[in-house]
């Protein structure tokens, strides 16, 4: 016990000799400064979820980390120098997206990397759905094999989204938004969703979709006001879409007249029996609108603020009731921000009051803007006959403005102006500009108003450019063009009838046209439309018409314009260049 009590007595006067040692010299260790920093300035990455290196260089332990969680980092710390994997999440949306990479040693003293990733497109962020005759709507449609209705994929579908249909025959069963009746029932293009036909009837994973093998039919089956009505609100960046449809047997309201409006226009049950097109953004692609009888006004409707574009169709055998005056057959554009129409064939369409075909009018919607390229308007008529119904082809009213190149208006009849009319009042004028045309065969039944191309008022002007104008009359006699007194119009390097106009809009002697020799009929050429070719070396239509280079000055001076892509080629798509040729086609 003794030698315990002396051990721990040494042990205590140890501790306390320690307790009184002075140690004020540190010298032994200096922290270091931190050095830190990114080898790269920055991160610019792809919408799709990808891996990035990013080398760190530091002489102390550090870590790092991000402001956004679609940021991650493999490792996320660790000491001196190091390459890091940087993962970068996709971007699900359609919008380009930062974020700040952060590293540090001591938190608060860090040094920062940008990083940017790019904007998912729409169709990136797509759900697909698919439709088929037979399909269930219990059924969610994700696949083929769980194929849903078409009305249930439409309610279904938002922006983005795209519905496959399989061929076979579809009647609207679901009213216009703030309508109710069955009369109103319509396939409603509500979002700027894509619609595509032409599937096969027993499609399955992998199927190709082909319209011409597989017709895809919206039918209104003559009780329906609009088979289709489009109402998607304008988004930028995004439109809504038909492809390879057949949309016919749409009918009209006659009696009491009701409407809806949808994002500010007015959805008329009298307006647009196969499709109403309202303030929205909208392709229409290789689709039949045909068989829309016994209609009001219109088979097509486009409306005010509508930018619209017809590719690759065929408007053809639409009519409106014969009983009593009705306008417009085919297409009536009203206060449209900008419709195109390119590689279309408008046929055999039929009003009983003015433009049995194409309808330019502000009526109600203010200026509206057409362009036509590449396309063929013919055999379209007033019915039953009549003496002064206007515009057997295409009627331009008052606030119209149109542009049409390298098309053929052939074959139509009216009372007045058979192939093109053009109407304007000095408050309200209209203009036309008619580039690289063919216009030839229309009738009328007033002698003295323009087979072919007709200025009906003072306030609507006309410009007439490489274009061929003959061949158009009333009761057998030529009667090809009626300029109004003191309406405003040019003509520069063209046929008019037998004579040949220069740049100056002079005639050139001892140069003459002959239609009868020098133009085959309309028949096919070439081409997705069906055309008039010149016919003979000696045509004076092969001589004094304009270049390529003069005809891309033009077109991208206009309003609409239109690019070199339309002005270098003719309506059959062969190339300008090296030729100075008059007309729709340069064979």
């Amino acid at each position: 016990m003794k030698t315990i009590f002396q051990y721990l007595l040494l042990t205590a006067a140890c501790a306390a000799l320690g307790a009184c040692q002075d140690f004020s010299d540190d010298t032994a260790f200096t922290p270091e400064t931190p050095e830190l920093s990114f080898v790269e300035t920055s991160i610019t990455a792809e919408k799709a979820t990808k891996d990035y290196e990013l080398s760190i260089k530091s002489n102390l332990p550090w870590r790092i980390e991000c402001d956004k969680d679609w940021v991650s980092f493999d490792p996320s710390y660790g000491q001196g120098d190091a390459t890091i994997t940087v993962t970068v999440a996709a971007n699900r949306t359609l919008d380009e997206r930062t974020a700040t990479i952060s590293a540090y040693v001591i938190k608060g003293e860090n040094v920062t990397l940008p990083v940017t990733q790019a904007a998912a497109s729409a169709s990136d962020l797509a759900t697909h759905y698919y439709v088929k005759t037979d399909g269930s709507a219990d059924k969610d449609g994700l696949t083929w094999e769980t194929a849903t209705t078409l009305a249930n994929a439409i309610d279904q579908a938002m922006n983005g989204d795209v519905i496959h249909v399989a061929a076979g025959s579809y009647v609207p069963s679901v009213p216009l938004t703030g309508m109710k009746t069955a009369l109103d029932n319509t396939f409603e293009i509500h979002s700027n969703f894509s619609m595509i036909g032409g599937y096969p009837a027993d499609a399955a994973e992998g199927a190709v979709a082909d319209p011409v093998a597989n017709e895809t039919i919206l039918d209104g089956d003559h009780a329906v006001c609009h088979v289709v009505a489009v109402t998607a609100a304008k988004m930028n960046g995004m439109k809504a879409s038909l492809d390879g449809f057949t949309i016919k047997n749409g009918s009209s309201q006659f009696g009491s007249v009701g409407s809806t409006t949808i994002g500010g226009v007015k959805f008329y049950q009298s307006y647009g029996a196969g499709i109403f097109i309202g303030n929205a953004t909208v392709d229409i692609l290789n689709c039949k609108i045909v068989d829309n009888t016994d209609i009001r006004m219109g088979a097509i409707r486009v409306d005010a603020g509508a930018e619209a574009l017809f590719d690759n169709c065929v408007v053809a055998d639409n009519a409106t009731k014969s009983t009593t005056t009705y306008n417009c057959g085919g297409l009536w554009a009203d206060g449209a921000k900008l419709l195109r129409i390119n590689n279309c064939t408008f046929s055999n369409n039929k009003a009983s009051g003015v433009a049995p075909c194409i309808y330019v009018f502000g009526d109600t919607g203010g200026k509206t803007n057409v362009l036509i390229s590449n396309t063929t308007i013919s055999g379209n008529s007033v019915n039953p006959e009549h003496a002064t119904r206007n515009g057997g082809g295409i009627y331009v009213r008052e606030n119209g403005n149109l542009v049409i190149v390298n098309s053929t208006v052939c074959g139509n009849h009216s009372g007045k102006g058979g192939g093109i009319a053009v109407y304007g009042k000095v408050d309200k004028p209209s203009k036309a500009v008619i580039v690289s045309c063919t216009i030839a065969g229309n009738t009328t039944v007033t002698a003295g108003n323009g087979a072919g191309l007709q200025q009906a008022a003072v306030g609507g002007a006309i410009e007439v450019y490489n274009t061929l104008i003959s061949g158009n009359t009333t009761d057998g006699a030529a009667d090809d063009v009626a300029w109004f007194k003191d309406a405003s119009y040019k003509v520069a390097n063209s046929i008019i009838g037998g004579t040949v106009y220069n740049a100056d809009g002079m005639a050139v002697a001892g140069a003459a046209f002959d239609p009868a020799s020098m133009l085959s009929p309309l028949g096919d050429n070439g081409g997705a439309t069906k055309t008039c070719v010149l016919l003979g070396d000696a045509n004076p239509a092969r001589q004094y018409g304009m270049s390529a280079s003069e005809l891309k000055i033009l077109g991208e001076t206009l309003d609409p314009a239109f690019g070199e892509a339309v002005s270098a080629i003719d309506q059959t798509g062969a190339s300008r260049t090296g030729k100075t040729v008059i007309g729709a086609v340069v064979k």
